[in-house]
Formats: structure tokens, sequence, C-alpha cells
């Protein structure tokens, strides 16, 4: 008759091969940590890095070096700010509380946009009842202490043949907070008030 060896390990042998096991796992482990690290080393240069732009033109591709820079506010930015909301809040020519809210929804706070749509709403059956059309020039823009200054006419039309032109002086409170694509400086109107004149 015969018998089978099994090949089973000694316990000291068992202990030897879990240990030589165990320092090969951790080996693995300190390896992997090591590359973690430079890719995210890498990942950090990368981002950190000035970009590549190219300009796609019917006839040729022009390379340009983007530089990263802080994102600085003057005067100027802040009555440009200003004035871009005047004109998307006062003008239009079909009244949509839609179309009003898109258009100033990148210029203005959360709140201020929810007070704002309260107030195109109750107005909206009034303007479409009349077919009240708006247009502005805005004569002034000044920055004040506490506050943007804006002075402008509104050219108010009634249907097709009425049409009024009226003063209006408005009080822009305008902060800095987050910029995205449609706000690059992110100035936001906060508060406004408005003087009839």
């Amino acid at each position: 008759m015969m018998t089978f060896k099994s090949k089973r390990l000694e316990p000291v042998n068992q202990w030897i091969k879990v240990n030589l096991l165990m320092r090969n796992l951790r080996l693995v482990i300190h390896g992997l940590l090591v590359s973690n690290f430079i890719l995210m080393g890498t990942c950090i240069y990368l981002l950190n890095k000035d970009t590549l732009v190219v300009a796609l033109t019917e006839s040729d591709s022009l390379y340009f070096i983007g530089k990263r820079q802080k994102n600085e506010v003057n005067e100027e930015d802040v009555e440009k700010a200003a004035k871009n909301f005047v004109l998307n809040r006062y003008q239009w020519k079909d009244y949509s509380i839609e179309a009003l809210v898109r258009n100033i929804s990148p210029h203005v706070t959360y709140g201020l946009l929810k007070k704002m749509t309260k107030k195109f709403e109750k107005s909206k059956d009034f303007v479409k009842k009349n077919a009240i059309s708006q247009d502005i020039v805005v004569q002034s823009v000044e920055l004040k202490e506490s506050h943007v200054e804006v002075k402008f006419d509104r050219v108010v039309s009634v249907g097709k043949k009425v049409k009024a032109v009226q003063p209006l002086e408005v009080h822009l409170e305008i902060i800095q907070d987050t910029a995205n694509k449609w706000n690059l400086k992110g100035l936001y109107v906060n508060s406004i008030t408005e003087f009839e004149q």
C-alpha cells in the first residue's frame, strides 16, 4: 500500500513564511507611498505652472504662455461692473422675467436676486398689458465712499408711439466675492437704492 506524504510545513517554517510575506508587503506599501508622493508633487507643480494658450485662426495657430496673476480690482473695474449691471437690469424690449433674471444673475448676490425676481413678478402684468419697453442712456458712474452712484436716463416706450424720458439715479453697494466665468472680477451688487428725479 502506498502512502502519500503531505507537504505540511512545520509551525516554525510557517511563521518564517508569514514574516517574509509581511516584509515584502511592507516594501510594496512603502514603494506605493513614495510613488504617490511623487505623483502628488508632479500634479501640484503642473497646476501652478503657467499654461500654454493656443489661439487658432483660419490660417495660423498662435501660441502664448498664460501667466498666473492675482485678480486685482481697480476703480475702473468697479465702475464697469456697475454699468453692466444697470444695462442688464433696466434695459429690455420684451419683458421676460427669465431673460432679466438670467442677465442680472452673474452680477448680483443671491439675496438681491430673490428680491428683484419678486419685484419683476409684481410688475409683469402691467408691463405686458401696456406693451412697455425700456432703454437707458448712462450719463455718469461715480465711485463714492460707501457705494457706486450711477445716473442715467430711462427711455420708456408705451406701445409704439408714446415715449418718455425719466432721469434716474441708483446707488449700488458692490462687494467682491468668488470670480467665475461670467463675472471674472468677482464683483457683485449686494444692494440697490433708486432715486427718481
